[in-house]
Formats: C-alpha cells, structure tokens, sequence
C-alpha cells in the first residue's frame, strides 16, 4: 500500500469495519507515547485517540468535531498546518517538534492521507510519538563521546561476559606503546604482568559486585615494560539485548611515583614529608586554628607561617562554602564521619579565591577522643577552569563566541518569566543578514565567516553587559534588552543595522558590504500567553526584508 494513504476499503474486506475501526482506535488510547488525530478536508477534528491525548480530551480541549485550529495550541496549529493540507494533497510528511515552545517534549508526527472507497482523498491523519527517550539517549552518547575522547587519563571498555577489550582511547594506547587498533580484541589479562594477573579475576568480580572500585596496580607496556597505574573500574551490568562492560579510567602513576620516590629518599620523616609535600597540609586544631602549615598551602594562601598562626581556616574559607566545611567538621568530631572531602574556595591575602580539593582526616588520642585533624588542600583551579571551559563551549557559538541558540533559548525563557511573575519589560531583535548567500557564493565561505564575525562584534560593541546576544542561525542572530522601552530599542535597533551596513569585510583581493533586516519585538506582562516572541521577532524581520531590506520593522 502506498505510505500516504489509508484505503478504508481494505478494512471492509475484514468483517464489520466500523467494529475494527472502533477497537483499533481503543488500542491506541492505551499507548501513552502516541496520539493521533484524523482531520476532513476543512481541517476538522473526526477523530483522535492514544494516551498522548487521553488527559486533554477528558478535559475537553480536543473536541471531535472542532476545528483544529481551535483543538490545539496556537503555535502547534502553526507548524501542523502545512503538513495536514499536504497530506490533503496526497503528500506524506514529517515533522519533529516539540510539545511546547521550548518545552522538553519532543514529538516526532507523520502525516498521511486518508481515501475512500473510491481512492479519492477524503482527511488526513497525524500520528506522533514521544521521541523525548530517544534524543536523550543520542545527546548522552555525544557527551560519552567527547568525554572519551577528551581526557589525558586512559579509558578503556571491555565485555563482562568475554573479557576483551573492546575500546580504548588515545591516551590509553599511548600510556601502553600503541595505538588504539592494537588492544581492541586484547584480553584483560594482558595488560598485566604475570605475577598480578591471577588477582585480576578477583578484583572485576569485586567491581561487578560494586559497581565500582578504585585501586593501584601494574600494566605492561606493548614493549613489555611494566609501569604503576591507578584504575578506577566502574561496571554497568548486562541489560536485555545489551552486553555489560567494565569501564576503566587509568592513570599512569609513574610520575607520582617518582615525586614519592624522591620524597622518601630526602628523608623519613614525618615532618620532612609534610613539609615537601607537593599540595597544601596543615594540621588543623578542632576550632580550625591553624597549627602546622606546609610551604605548598603557604604559596596556594599567599600567607606567612606566622599569619596563618593568628588566623582559623574559617578566617579565609569564602563564606559562601563555609556552612558546608562547619557541618562537616562536626559530623567528624561527632564521630558521624571518619574524614571527609569537599570542594572549596579559599580567599588568599591578595584577596583572590582559589578553588581547592580539601580532604580532612580525624586524629584521636589512645582514648578515642578527637585531637586535630591533618588536612590535604590540593589547588583545583585548573579543573574548574575546565569545567568552565566546557560550559563555555557547550553554551557558544564556536564561531563568533557568541550564545548559541540553545543558551538563548534558555535565557529568553527566564526572561519571559520574569516579565509574567515581576512585571519586566523586554525586548527582542531578530537581526537577519540580507542575502547573505551571495557573499558565500561569490567570496567563498572564508570571506562568509569573516563577515560573521564583524557581524558579531559590531553587536557586542554596542550592547549592554545586561543584553543577551546570540547567533541562533548561520547568518541570524538574536539579541534580548532587558527594561528598555520599545522607542529606545527601535532605535538602537537601526543603530545596529546602520553599524552593520558601514562594515566592509575585506579577504586582501575583495571587499564585501553587508546590510541586515532587523525585526523588533516586545516581552512584557501581557504577551506572556502569547506566541512565541522569537516567532514575532521573525515574523517582524520578514516584513523589514518585503519592505526593501536594511531596515527595521516591528
């Protein structure tokens, strides 16, 4: 049968076709994932089934018999009309949006005719799913991905039933003398010299039983070598129709082990070890005096021994982290707890906050009773900076360093309900390139990106540090004021068309001038139950674009 019609003809040939029809449209109610909604030619709701509906039609907004534009949201009529009419016309479609504007749902929705007996079209049918599940699962494999690939630290994936590696990262096969291809197919077992091999059973069974474990060995390099890592084993247990895998992190620990090494060899004592320690410690008194410091948490603070003396580790914890850090001491004291490990920030005499890992370790007397704790501070600053880092890239363009859309969106989101809740007042610009195509297609995209980025900083130039701007699209940006009146971003909004038309981006043989369309739009208490203010944003561009290009329009 052709895959945009349904020939109710056929149904006929099956005994009484109003009965299947009734039961086949019962069936789907009990599927919560799916709805579907049969439409006439005048785009009225016939019939609608599947668990997707069940609650709207109990509450009486999906009415057989309205007009679909009545029976739906505004802004899913808008995007579901032209596939119904298509449909109409007897050409299948798809559409993937989601529920709500910026809303978490997703529905993936194909349309397809519906003919009589005589073949002649008659309706239309929409039939969506929840492929919420399904994207979700495709963006936690992307980050999988570019964690695995990412860190210095070896990663390695190996089946729990064969116990071959399966998987390895870059850093992984250079810590071992190779490249990935060479351990792919491997045996656990080989990574391990002789004489540590019978405990690796042991350990696995251990991670299974866990699902985690953490410990130091040793591996073999492919030339045979050993060398001493650290491994953290997570397992994830088989699932149906899945196999389970063994995930290893490891970290080549020759270095650490030379620096402890060397630390062993410049003495044997406790007071020299805690003095060449390479990350701050300190004994710490019970209410947080400072007893002993090392020269590492010296230089992470920036003060002297005798100034850490007078001070208390609450003196230059930020206050922001230390009801958390008190809480925690407590609990040790109490016994509740036999150490602990927190993330923090210090403020240094310079007045600058360093982000640190701090992991505290009660000692007791011979009768059990608390007397100071021996603290290890390590700076993590890099980390966090990291981490930063990978919002920043997760939030921005890579282009233009500008927001991307999905952060806009997120912003925009807030906005909107701040304008609902505290009465705000915002407004949105939708700046659109005026046939941008050309300069791509002429110059080359080189030039086409050089033009992107002038673009970008003429916005952020003249933008406020409170204003949002982003590149939402490959030649589109959107930018959100916040509490300014629509006169005032009118003009700023022509400010900005004018400062992107002086631009002329040169690539050294030809130089290209640029002119923009902008629409212009407002957020405030009463739009809130409105359409979609990106929607008006665009919608206001286009008319800039009908009336001429480089111009504003709202």
């Amino acid at each position: 049968m052709d895959a945009t019609n349904v020939y109710t003809s056929e149904l006929q040939e099956a005994g009484d076709p109003e009965s299947l029809l009734a039961d086949l449209w019962s069936a789907f109610d009990r599927l919560p994932d799916v709805a579907l909604v049969a439409v006439d030619r005048e785009l009225r709701v016939i019939r609608c089934a599947g668990g997707i509906l069940t609650r709207r039609r109990e509450r009486g907004e999906l009415m057989v018999g309205a007009p679909l534009a009545d029976a739906i949201p505004p802004h899913t009529f808008a995007e579901y009309e032209p596939h119904f009419r298509a449909a109409l016309e007897g050409r299948g479609t798809q559409l993937e949006a989601r529920a709500s504007a910026g809303g978490p749902t997703v529905y993936l929705t194909e349309f397809v005719s519906v003919a009589g007996a005589n073949g002649e079209i008659v309706g239309a049918l929409g039939m969506a799913r929840d492929i919420t599940g399904r994207l979700a699962d495709e963006i936690a494999h992307q980050q999988w991905e570019r964690c695995f690939q990412a860190p210095t630290r070896g990663i390695a994936l190996a089946n729990t039933q064969t116990n071959l590696i399966e998987r390895v990262n870059v850093a992984f096969a250079e810590m071992h003398g190779g490249v990935p291809a060479d351990f792919v197919g491997m045996p656990v077992t080989d990574l391990y010299p002789p004489a540590a091999r019978a405990s690796v059973s042991e350990r696995t069974q251990m991670a299974d039983r866990s699902e985690s474990l953490e410990f130091e060995t040793e591996h073999v390099r492919l030339d045979g070598s050993p060398f001493p890592v650290k491994i953290e084993l997570i397992t994830t247990p088989a699932t149906l129709g899945q196999a389970g895998y063994r995930i290893a992190w490891v970290s080549d620990l020759r270095a650490q082990r030379e620096v402890e090494r060397a630390g062993r060899e410049a003495s044997v004592r406790f007071e020299t070890a805690f003095a060449n320690a390479p990350v701050g410690m300190a004994i710490v008194s019970l209410d947080g005096r400072w007893l002993k410091t090392n020269d590492a948490l010296r230089k992470l603070t920036g003060y002297s021994t005798e100034e850490l003396r007078e001070l208390t580790f609450q003196d230059i914890t930020h206050p922001d982290d230390l009801d958390t850090n008190l809480e925690l001491v407590r609990q040790t004291i109490a016994g509740e707890i036999p150490s602990y490990e927190v993330e923090k920030r210090y403020v240094t005499k310079q007045g600058q906050c360093v982000w640190s890992l701090l992991s505290a370790s009660m000692v007791r007397d011979v009768d059990g009773e608390p007397s100071y704790f021996i603290s290890q501070i390590q700076d993590i600053s890099a980390h966090k900076r990291m981490e930063e880092r990978l919002r920043h890239l997760a939030d921005c363009d890579p282009l233009t360093d500008l927001w991307n859309r999905r952060r806009f969106d997120e912003e925009l989101a807030r906005q909107e309900a701040r304008c609902a809740r505290y009465g705000e007042q915002a407004t949105l610009l939708m700046v659109d390139l005026d046939e941008f195509k050309t300069v791509n297609d002429t110059y080359g995209h080189k030039m086409g990106d050089a033009a992107i980025l002038a673009v970008a900083d003429a916005l952020r130039d003249r933008l406020r540090k409170s204003d949002s701007v982003a590149r939402i699209g490959g030649d589109e940006f959107a930018v959100l004021l916040v509490n300014v009146d629509i006169d005032h971003a009118y003009a700023l909004a022509d400010g900005l068309r004018a400062a992107i038309g002086a631009l002329e981006v040169s690539d050294g043989e030809h130089t290209a001038v640029i002119t923009a369309s902008v629409g212009v739009t407002t957020i405030h208490k009463t739009t809130a139950a409105k359409r979609d203010p990106l929607m008006r944003a665009d919608q206001a561009m286009y008319r800039a674009k009908q009336a001429g290009r480089d111009r504003v329009a709202r």
